[in-house]
């Protein structure tokens, strides 16, 4: 999902950022795949901001974050007539499916490499804890890579704009699932305080096997993509 953001250090009236908000969302459009009901924009207005040492002037900063992610790949797929194409070569459509999942794997094998330099600096200048930086990058490989492991079968079988929202579906259901057990009490009985008494790299062990399983069944998803794809007609 794209989401623009976008401070500035005057007042801005009602009127001026419906039609700023507007103008996005008609600039969006030009990007294959992207479209303004999926447009997230965040306007600020009287902040705080200083160009230079001084603040006497109107300043503003615009920040536009689009997520092209594996699974966006497959808009600019459709809207390049790539599958067309592709379906003629005479390398096969399981190649096909495969040099997706492996762009997909070198991805977050790049995601990986930059979370991993800014964990090493981040415990250098900022004395953060080195352990618990290195466990969250390898839950947050193990997240995407569950996700990726749900999202590209259906987006084989449903296209890319018919599979966006099961997307967001596949995001955030965890992510309700577990907060609504947590204030229900559910995991209260769940008692983790032996992984203290572990060494750290027995810890970032255990963490490791959190993207290993979903890697595991990047195979399986794998074989179903192909098996779709393999009966599909362009």
């Amino acid at each position: 999902m794209p989401c623009i953001q976008i401070k500035t250090n005057v007042k801005v009236s009602q009127e001026a950022a419906q039609t700023v908000k507007s103008a996005l969302g008609q600039s969006i459009a030009h990007l294959p795949g992207k479209s303004e009901p999926w447009l997230m924009i965040t306007l600020e207005d009287n902040c705080r901001m200083w160009f230079r040492g001084e603040d006497t002037k109107p300043l503003a900063m615009v920040e536009v974050i689009v997520m092209v992610l594996p699974i966006s790949s497959f808009s600019y797929d459709e809207a390049a007539k790539w599958d067309r194409y592709a379906a003629v070569l005479p390398v096969g459509r399981t190649a096909v499916v495969k040099a997706r999942y492996l762009f997909l794997l070198l991805v977050l094998l790049a995601a990986a490499a930059i979370g991993l330099v800014g964990s090493i600096l981040a415990s250098l200048l900022a004395r953060e804890d080195l352990g618990e930086l290195l466990a969250t990058l390898l839950v947050s490989m193990g997240l995407g890579l569950m996700i990726a492991d749900i999202m590209l079968p259906v987006v084989y079988q449903l296209g890319p704009e018919r599979a966006r929202p099961w997307m967001y579906v596949i995001i955030f259901a965890p992510i309700v699932v577990l907060l609504g057990g947590a204030k229900l009490g559910l995991f209260d009985g769940i008692d983790l305080s032996w992984l203290d008494q572990l060494p750290e790299l027995a810890v970032l062990g255990v963490f490791a096997l959190v993207p290993l399983v979903p890697l595991v069944g990047m195979l399986l998803s794998c074989w179903i993509s192909c098996r779709i794809y393999a009966r599909k007609e362009f």
